[in-house]
């Protein structure tokens, strides 16, 4: 037991005694705790956007002339290759037969030398003056025809015509345009965002847009682009394709236009009738769906026949009768 005791004192002494010494404590620095908390399995961020058409153009004549008809309003859907506007090809036509005579002439005379030449009886330089001549009224005739070709303007593709710069009678200039189309194939949805969520680009999952008129629905979108740029405010912008548009994603403004054309043909022809009746102010004829400039059919009329009812302010109705049949549409 007195051993026991002594180890122990002797323990203690030795650690009193090392308690004096003088110790330098190095100064603890402060961190500011906080509670850890659970993140959400998905963030979402949103942002205010742009739509904007994928394609758009300012469609303009190759030549300058007097513009003869301008056949499409803002809002008409256009196929590709279809006529936008026409052009005064008078001078034109002129020019062209003027080629086309000088033409024949230089080409009936080549046609001599060369026979001259291959019976040795004239030199090679008339030949080949004859030849070179030849080639020059070839590329000046189909110049001329070109050019009268050009008077026409035509869609360069399916879409919608969303301006109209020019209107009948004016005059214009090679290259000046006279409607501004959009490709309907789909929206182009750009957004701008801060460098902080530019960082976070590989983690981006999902994305969708909304509008205001569509209230509650969403779309979904495809990221097709981010700058590697950021601009003069420091944003970076994101492009996306908008896939898919739904059923009731349309432009009404064309099937307004419709409307108005055929009710405007309608009355045209039965201002010029002597006798007027009910039925007659309610019927729609193949007369009424065609475009009077060329006589082109205006919509898809059905094959069995249909009725329209149409309600009136005194609760009446009365029927809009469409033809038993029609043509294809064009337009």
């Amino acid at each position: 037991m007195k051993f026991a005791h002594f180890s122990l004192f002797s323990v203690l002494v030795i650690f009193s005694a090392c308690g004096q010494k003088e110790v330098t404590v190095s100064e603890v620095p402060l961190v500011r705790l906080t509670q850890v908390k659970q993140v959400a399995a998905s963030e979402h961020t949103s942002y205010p956007a742009q739509t904007r058409a994928i394609n758009t153009s300012n469609v303009a004549f190759r030549v300058s002339g007097t513009l003869a008809n301008v056949k499409v309003k803002e809002g008409d859907y256009v196929r590709e290759g279809q006529v936008i506007a026409v052009m005064d090809d008078r001078d034109y036509q002129v020019q062209l037969s003027a080629t086309e005579a000088e033409y024949a002439q230089i080409k009936a005379d080549c046609e001599r030398v060369i026979a001259l030449y291959n019976d040795g009886s004239t030199t090679a330089q008339n030949y080949d003056k004859a030849r070179y001549g030849l080639e020059q009224i070839t590329a000046k005739y189909q110049h001329a025809k070109d050019q009268l070709a050009d008077c026409q303007l035509k869609a360069p593709f399916n879409g919608y015509v969303q301006k109209v710069l020019h209107e009948d009678h004016e005059t214009v200039s090679a290259g000046m345009p006279i409607a501004s189309l959009f490709c309907s194939n789909g929206l182009e949805v750009v957004i701008n965002i801060p460098a902080s969520e530019y960082m976070r680009e590989e983690s981006f999952d999902y994305f969708t847009v909304m509008f205001d008129v569509l209230p509650g629905k969403q779309f979904p979108l495809r990221l097709t682009s981010i700058s590697q740029r950021a601009n003069a405010n420091q944003l970076y912008e994101v492009r996306f394709l908008l896939e898919n548009k739904g059923e009731n994603f349309a432009n009404a403004r064309a099937v307004r236009n419709l409307f108005e054309k055929v009710i405007t043909n309608q009355a045209a022809r039965v201002a010029n009738l002597e006798e007027v009746n009910d039925e007659i102010l309610t019927t729609i004829t193949l007369e009424d769906l065609t475009d009077e400039y060329d006589e082109k059919p205006l919509i898809l009329l059905p094959e069995e026949p249909m009725e329209i009812e149409e309600e009136q302010p005194q609760k009446k109705k009365r029927k809009l009768k469409l033809p038993e049949s029609g043509p294809v549409i064009r337009r």
